[in-house]
């Protein structure tokens, strides 16, 4: 199983992922595990990037292939305005149904206000994350977060609920699923 957890930065999806990945041994893929490795190489968002993206992203798909009885999180933020980032969450849904795996879509929403407060909280400084509480409001004006219709979905509006209650709430919906 897949279970994809997409929302603005700085909402609180590595932390809701961690939580869930500890709680239930899941095994965690954070956006930036890839997308800092690609950053030592290449400038974010040039050609170079996004071709080297694909093809690390590739292998990591290739591996998880082998392991179809194991539940993997991913964390983004993609947006519905740039087609890079719905090439991303195609690419990842559509390989999940090529190899027959659940894919759960997991859209964590969160007030402006609220997500403005996390923003900038000094764990995001030691992983270089956007901090900037001005930059999000704009990100908020600009750009939607990327959620079309499949088969498992779940939005949780998460402005005023703990890690852990939210992690509770996508365990609860995956282990309906699996059932």
């Amino acid at each position: 199983m897949i279970v994809h957890i997409n929302g603005m930065p700085g909402v609180g999806k590595l932390t809701v992922a961690k939580t869930l990945a500890t709680k239930l041994n899941f095994r965690l893929i954070d956006n930036h595990l890839l997308i800092d490795l690609v950053t030592t190489v290449w400038k974010h968002g040039s050609a170079e990037y996004l071709s080297m993206l694909k093809k690390i992203t590739g292998v990591v798909l290739e591996e998880i292939a082998k392991k179809p009885n194991e539940i993997f999180i991913f964390t983004n933020a993609l947006s519905a305005e740039l087609e890079e980032d719905r090439e991303r969450f195609d690419r990842l849904s559509g390989f999940a149904k090529d190899k027959n795996i659940p894919f759960v879509q997991i859209f964590l929403d969160c007030d402006l206000e609220e997500n403005q407060r996390r923003i900038v909280s000094e764990e995001r400084k030691t992983k270089g994350k956007l901090m900037n509480a001005d930059e999000l409001e704009e990100i908020h004006k600009n750009y939607t977060i990327y959620h079309p219709p499949t088969k498992f979905a779940l939005i949780i509006n998460i402005t005023n609920l703990s890690a852990e209650e939210v992690s509770g709430q996508i365990e609860s919906y995956v282990e309906k699923i699996s059932m």
